[in-house]
């Protein structure tokens, strides 16, 4: 099994050498098996592991002994180990969420905490092969497109949380190419113990009775359901990629379409609006234009958390209707005026609160870097870093801001020039996530997407004389919403 969790973290780049990983470890097996793997094979992929372990005060003196577990289990393969204690269902009552959302929601606030304190390039949980079926089924039965039958992915950018993102911080799933038999058989063979959570028994829980009724049912009726299962989450997610891909492009169009309208009649949209043209959305492949509404609303909202099936289709009823008229999302609204679909916010111009973008209360604050100028060494080499960039300091043409992303923005990649817009879909970026990725931007050109891509336009190649090199510095931010963007101090040596 090392093998081949080896050959995936190869397979999907999950690692980088010389980096940090944080193992989520709750003290069952699987997050035993996760930890007990990152420690073996840091001499193969040069990253080195911390735990962190989050007491949930759910299950008061079991969750006490699963601390203490962890403790000694970190003890004993010296792996550095923050333990949070975050009381669950105090949040979960807070915030009218059930026990298991809280949850979810503490652990990833924790994990983007202690990333940002660690300067970890992944954090790493404990998702296998059982977990990505239970996933699909449950996505299923609540109704979902092809996005939601593709299911876990090995990694993705670690949400942004109300303390703000982790740049360049991916959440990995080393474990997604096998089993909960192979992760215990694998455990007992070493003769490793764990801990059992007396919660994942308990009937009640829809995820629950997928993994101990619905999966072990189908497996009985036809063998191999869950292998199937997934192979269904490898096409959705190939066909889910190709529909948002080519819904990018009808978005363009319809966009462009509308923002010449408006420049021609002399009436441009409102700021902070999205607007697109109704005809160009019709001629569409009708099989397109929930993703190109989806795509819309990701673009004016930042996210879309809250939105259904319903919303979707109340405003695919606006675009094919011959009259005006509008539908009211959470956080937007939606109206049919003439031959425009507008995004607007549902308050008064002059209130924010509702658009995450330009709402100081849910904005990530933005990254704080320092930056030097220097002449280009002889022979000098390069590393990939995600924290330290260097830059051809010559072809720079304006001066360059921290901000996050704004109409227009574009990066050159492989020879071409890219709408970012464009960039986050075909990285599948979640629409969740793109409204708070830092940016280092030379006028609308993006330089460097913080922790990420940088545009092809900097690299540093034979004929570059200076050398911008841009370092994010560790436990240090600059306060910043929305759009604004903040100004860096470049010193010339």
């Amino acid at each position: 099994m090392k093998e081949r969790v080896s050959a995936f973290l190869r397979e999907h780049e999950l690692l980088q050498a010389g980096g940090t990983v944080l193992a989520g470890v709750s003290g069952g097996a699987d997050s035993v098996c996760l930890l007990l793997l990152l420690k073996e094979l840091e001499p193969e992929t040069g990253a080195r592991v911390a735990a962190v372990h989050v007491n949930h005060c759910i299950r008061g003196g079991s969750a006490d002994a699963d601390e203490a577990f962890v403790r000694a289990l970190c003890e004993r393969i010296r792996v550095p180990l923050t333990v949070r204690t975050v009381n669950v269902p105090a949040l979960a009552k807070d915030r009218g969420l059930s026990l298991e959302e809280a949850g979810r929601e503490a652990r990833l606030r924790v994990f983007a905490e202690e990333a940002a304190r660690l300067g970890c390039s992944a954090a790493a949980v404990a998702h296998h092969r059982d977990d990505a079926a239970e996933t699909v089924l449950m996505n299923l039965l609540r109704g979902c497109g092809p996005e939601g039958l593709a299911g876990l992915q090995p990694k993705r950018p670690l949400p942004p949380t109300e303390a703000g993102a982790a740049p360049g911080v991916m959440l990995i799933r080393p474990l997604l190419c096998v089993t909960k038999r192979e992760i215990t058989s694998w455990l007992e063979a070493r003769g490793e113990t764990w801990r059992e959570d007396e919660t994942n028994a308990e009937p009640g829980a829809f995820r629950n009775r997928i993994r101990l009724e619905a999966l072990p049912l189908l497996e009985e009726i036809r063998p191999g359901a869950a292998e199937n299962i997934l192979r269904l989450s490898e096409l959705a997610e190939e066909t889910a990629g190709f529909l948002e891909r080519e819904a990018g492009e009808v978005f363009a169009r319809a966009l462009e379409e509308a923002s010449g309208a408006s420049a021609a009649d002399g009436m441009p949209e409102a700021p902070g609006t999205v607007a697109l043209d109704v005809k160009r959305l019709r001629e569409a492949d009708p099989a397109l234009l929930p993703y190109v509404i989806r795509t819309a609303l990701a673009e004016f909202r930042g996210d879309l958390h809250d939105i259904s099936s319903a919303h979707i289709d109340a405003v695919r009823g606006l675009i094919l209707r011959d009259t005006d008229g509008a539908a009211d999302l959470p956080g937007t609204r939606v109206r049919r005026t003439g031959g425009k679909i507008v995004f607007a916010p549902p308050e008064p111009r002059g209130r924010t609160a509702e658009h995450p973008e330009t709402d100081p209360r849910r904005a990530a604050a933005l990254p704080n870097m320092e930056f030097t100028v220097r002449d280009r060494l002889p022979g000098e080499i390069f590393p990939e870093n995600p924290y330290t960039k260097c830059f051809d300091y010559d072809k720079i043409s304006q001066n360059i801001v921290i901000r996050r992303r704004l109409p227009g923005d574009f990066l050159e990649v492989n020879g071409g020039t890219k709408l970012l817009r464009r960039w986050f879909i075909d990285e599948k970026v979640p629409a969740g996530v793109r409204a708070d990725v830092p940016l280092l931007a030379d006028g609308s050109h993006v330089m460097w997407i913080v922790g990420g891509r940088m545009s092809d336009r900097y690299k540093v190649g034979p004929d570059t004389r200076r050398i911008l090199e841009a370092r994010l510095t560790e436990r240090e931010t600059v306060s910043g919403s929305g759009p604004e963007a903040t100004s860096p101090s470049v010193k010339e040596q």
